[in-house]
């Protein structure tokens, strides 16, 4: 479909950024979610959430022009961004301790299902009518929503059970605004658009010599990066994401499980179409079923660690097990998808996705059993942060190895050509362009795309061992224990067990 939106307004070389508009929007707004609502309370940013989404799309679906989609993609980030966060958060709100894993595992399958059938059906619209209704047939759902959360829910303030937030509810706007971290904020926003543009920039030429954006973006990345940790660390009254948080065992553990684990699954599911097209010429249906197994896999996961957490009050085994399966079926598609998988094989994915979907909901149960409501938003946007930042590393990652690949092993097989170059360029910018090649050439082609695809299957397998170390860190709380712990303690208690720190 983007390759549809990008074409009428002739900008197919651009077509990435209507993605990446988005994962801007996403991870700029992200960190910011959580303390604006122990600020303001739940529920007016959770409706500000369903308004920028709602006005995203109808941008984005308007297409006034390329630009135009560019920022209502973005603006539709902003808003997913809180409704991720503040739905998890409310979760936590407004069920007892014992129920938060099965709960959330609802809201988790859901989530998943909508993003599995999302692609399709915006495709099968986009097929039979115009690329601008795959945006906004989502608008009356959103509004429908808005009405909802505003006339019907209603959403106890969790800040009143906070130190220093007695008076939130007679404090004035402007002390409330004044409370906000913008400094902290805005350059974690900056840092993270550098990074999205560092990414970019190097997944479509390493050679940094030569890509003066690819060196500009990273200086900026580095540099707001060291500006968010001082103004966090020394300036910062309330900030939005606290360093002395990162440190505690589960919150690092649980955004280093998340990140690499999320890195591994995206290279794995983004690859999967063009391995498929290019070793047995799968139609975009086939390939759609393919990565449904994956999903699936995801969304019984979530189910399953609910309830097993529900049942035992533990997640650190857990955790532990499916990160353990996750990472055995990475290394089975690593030996065995070499050019000639049949659609068994292809259910190696299933283990990936069942384990990616238990790994996500446990540890975000694992991070919030050990810490103070105070604590719980902000810490779960940076949960959100983490799982958005290793998705982009994923995809990142992965284009840039099949891409250096690509093009090394095809300068190599091609050196008698004289056309060569021209060959390697066009087969990278459009995959599409293999097909018009004589037959010898396109077996050249097709064996150095799949040699590339097996080094992103490494990587996938390289980033779920690392996940795997992180679990070695989170320390096991019961649920049991802890919904005990909390009903009978003081909200405005700090955490502060030294063995929670790394």
């Amino acid at each position: 479909m983007f390759r549809s939106v990008a074409s009428e307004y002739d900008k197919m070389d651009q077509a990435s950024w209507i993605i990446n508009s988005y994962i801007i929007g996403l991870i700029v707004a992200q960190p910011m979610y959580g303390k604006l609502s122990d600020i303001y309370g739940r529920k007016g940013p959770l409706l500000l959430a369903y308004v920028c989404y709602l006005i995203g799309a109808i941008l984005a679906g308007s297409g006034v022009s390329f630009t135009g989609v560019l920022i209502g993609r973005a603006i539709a980030g902003v808003g997913n961004s809180g409704i991720s966060v503040l739905i998890s958060t409310l979760i936590v709100d407004l069920v007892p301790m014992q129920e938060v894993a099965v709960w959330r595992s609802y809201v988790y399958a859901l989530n998943m299902a909508g993003r599995a059938l999302g692609p399709p059906i915006g495709g099968l619209i986009a097929d039979r009518s115009n690329w601008r209704w795959a945006f906004l047939y989502q608008t009356p759902i959103v509004l429908l929503t808005i009405i909802f959360v505003w006339w019907k829910m209603e959403i106890p303030n969790a800040a009143k059970k906070i130190e220093n937030y007695a008076d939130e509810d007679r404090s004035s706007w402007t002390k409330k605004l004044k409370r906000i971290d913008f400094g902290g904020s805005i350059t974690l926003g900056i840092a993270n658009i550098g990074l999205v543009l560092f990414l970019d920039e190097i997944s479509k030429d390493l050679n940094l010599a030569q890509n003066t954006l690819a060196i500009v973006s990273m200086v900026i990345w580095l540099v707001f990066l060291v500006a968010f940790a001082v103004c966090e660390g020394f300036i910062a009254h309330e900030p939005v994401l606290p360093l002395r948080l990162l440190i505690k065992r589960n919150v690092f553990a649980a955004y280093m499980i998340q990140f690499m684990q999320t890195a591994a699954q995206v290279a794995l599911y983004t690859s999967m179409p063009l391995y498929f097209r290019v070793t047995v010429g799968d139609s975009t249906t086939r390939v759609a079923l393919r990565l449904a197994i994956v999903t699936v896999g995801t969304i019984v996961g979530g189910l399953i660690s609910g309830f097993v957490i529900k049942r035992t009050g533990k997640y650190k085994r857990l955790i532990f097990v499916s990160v353990v399966m996750s990472n055995i079926s990475l290394f089975a598609i690593y030996i065995r998808w070499q050019g000639n998988t049949d659609w068994a094989e292809t259910l190696y994915g299933f283990p990936v996705g069942l384990g990616f979907g238990v790994s996500l909901s446990a540890a975000f149960i694992g991070l919030t059993f050990r810490l103070e409501p105070s604590q719980i938003a902000i810490a779960t946007s940076g949960f959100y942060l983490s799982v958005n930042l290793g998705s982009l590393f994923g995809v990142s990652i992965s284009s840039l190895i099949i891409v250096s690949i690509v093009k090394k092993n095809l300068y190599a097989s091609l050196s008698g050509f004289d056309n060569a170059t021209a060959i390697i360029q066009s087969v990278v910018r459009n995959f599409d362009e293999i097909n018009r090649l004589p037959g010898k050439v396109q077996l050249l082609v097709q064996r150095a795309y799949i040699d590339s695809m097996i080094s992103v299957w490494l990587f996938a397998f390289i980033c779920g061992m690392l996940s795997l170390l992180a679990t070695f860190l989170m320390q096991e709380t019961s649920s049991k224990t802890e919904g005990k712990r909390r009903s009978n303690r003081d909200y405005r208690t700090i955490a502060s067990e030294e063995d929670d720190d790394i």
